[in-house]
């Protein structure tokens, strides 16, 4: 079994996919949850129950059903 992070996407996807927990392998794999904000931002839920704003910059790819491609600059 490998590891892995989550990330939730709770905006549609252009297939209509919609309120999805996606996993990814290009962040830490440290098991690690993060969010991807309304502003495109991806935050990452820390211990205490607060988000912190990656300000990832690069190609983050999704996998659920399906899999998925998100790109960011400047971390939107």
């Amino acid at each position: 079994m490998g590891m892995f992070d989550t990330v939730r996407f709770r905006y549609r996807m252009p297939d209509g996919v919609t309120g999805t927990d996606f996993q990814t392998d290009d962040l830490d794999c440290e098991c690690e949850f993060y969010e991807i904000s309304a502003e495109g931002r991806l935050l990452r839920w820390m211990g205490d129950g607060t988000r912190t704003d990656t300000c990832f910059d690069g190609m983050l790819t999704l996998s659920a059903d399906d899999g998925y491609h998100l790109y960011f600059e400047h971390g939107t």
